[in-house]
């Protein structure tokens, strides 16, 4: 299951650097189980939400871990206690793993990674893979739609997925033209804007269906992330990882 081995197991593998349009804000990253009895995405997902600050090549993704728990009772509980913050510079590949969020944090790894390398550690968000979804069918344009005042359009074809063809929608924000924050940029530019949101239809095949999606939060830093930017961008230099 292509696509989806990439959302589940922490999107770990990375390909080709892009540029951002912006040079410096905050996104999040979501994954939405479908609920059948709403119809609607809105079912939290095993993995956390992840929050992603970026400043030109410089990127933060806060790391959590999953832990579930049942009780004597058999219900289940499930905590994503914060694991570290990874802090990602692309143009030297350097990854360093932060104890926090400040500009004190502690370095607690560091090492070069290749782009076609798994992620180390609990994992991340591998932004910057160009992920080939690839069309298997006649592509069907739909309406737009206006989400949170945010307009989409959307269009909807089958994609082979484990061996089976599974229909998705794909939402597009023409407003983020040139964002490196994207899935599959291959497609994106087949449809002429970034596919920020995929939803995957229920089915016989695919009967539990999930939505990721990229939230982009804001394109600013406050005072406090530029100040963590600057101390850990001046770290690159006084603490490098060796080759």
């Amino acid at each position: 299951m292509r696509f989806l081995t990439f959302l589940f197991w922490t999107f770990a593998i990375a390909c080709t650097s892009q540029h951002s349009f912006t040079k410096a804000g905050a996104i999040k990253y979501t994954v939405r189980l479908y609920d059948s009895s709403s119809q609607q995405y809105s079912r939290e997902f095993i993995f956390a939400d992840m929050n992603l600050w970026y400043k030109n090549e410089l990127y933060i993704e806060e790391i959590k871990s999953v832990e579930t728990y049942v009780d004597t009772n058999g219900v289940m509980t499930r905590k994503t206690p914060l694991a570290y913050y990874l802090f990602i510079d692309r143009s030297s590949k350097s990854f360093y793993h932060y104890s926090s969020f400040s500009d004190t944090a502690r370095i607690i790894d560091k090492y070069i990674l290749s782009d076609t390398a798994m992620l180390k550690g609990v994992g991340g968000w591998a932004f910057y893979k160009n992920w080939d979804i690839g069309i298997s069918g006649t592509l069907n344009t739909l309406g737009d739609t206006l989400i949170d005042n945010i307009l989409y359009k959307r269009d909807q074809f089958p994609i082979i997925s484990n061996g089976s063809l599974v229909t998705i929608i794909a939402y597009q924000r023409c407003d983020k033209k040139g964002t490196i924050f994207q899935f599959d940029t291959l497609l994106s530019n087949k449809l002429r804007c970034p596919v920020t949101r995929i939803d995957f239809l229920p089915s016989r095949e695919n009967p539990r269906p999930i939505s990721p999606e990229i939230h982009f939060l804001r394109d600013s830093l406050t005072k406090e992330e530029l100040k963590i930017f600057d101390a850990w961008e001046k770290n690159i230099k006084k603490y490098p990882v060796d080759k």
